[in-house]
């Protein structure tokens, strides 16, 4: 089996989520994993998707036409599945605060330092529902070291954050 992992830049077309869909499967091709979310006036999509080889080659060339037909970009890249980390932990974080420049930095910074692995990131702003404050919200999955006792991890998260005004948790991914 071989996989294949690709972004796609749209402007927000429902249809285009459905074309793709059927080009996919008539090249042979299965969806693992599908995301799209609009960021501004554009649609991004991330795919993982599998075949063999054959059928991933057939969705490789017919990429230019589909883009050309539905003036869009794809950006395709082969790739292997991660193997199982038995040694590792799932984690979420989630992170709410009055929105200010460097959050998000801030945050990955003190991760990337004590060894987590991201996962999956979301991050977005809103204005406040009552308070009309401007605020900003992540929510990071992620895998830590199974050597790491988590209590002193979850003190030290917890300190860095409350040092820089920031509400959050960290909860076990419960699957």
């Amino acid at each position: 089996m071989k996989y294949l992992a690709f972004a796609v830049i749209s402007k927000p077309q429902t249809k285009l989520v459905y074309d793709l869909s059927k080009f996919i499967q008539a090249a042979g091709c299965n969806i693992l994993e599908m995301r799209w979310v609009t960021l501004g006036k554009e649609g991004v999509g991330s795919y993982l998707l599998s075949g063999n080889w054959n059928a991933i080659a057939k969705l490789e060339v017919g990429f230019p036409h589909f883009e050309r037909k539905h003036e869009i970009t794809i950006i395709p890249r082969r790739v292997e599945l991660t193997e199982p980390h038995a040694d590792r932990l799932p984690y979420t974080v989630y992170v709410t605060s009055q929105d200010r420049a460097g959050i998000f930095e801030d945050v990955m910074g003190f991760l990337t330092s004590e060894d987590a692995e991201i996962i999956e990131v979301n991050a977005y702003t809103y204005v406040g529902r009552f308070t009309k404050a401007p605020m900003a919200s992540l929510t990071i999955a992620l895998s830590l070291p199974a050597s790491l006792l988590i209590s002193d991890f979850r003190e030290r998260f917890i300190v860095f954050c409350d040092e820089l005004n920031l509400d959050a948790t960290l909860e076990p991914d419960k699957g």
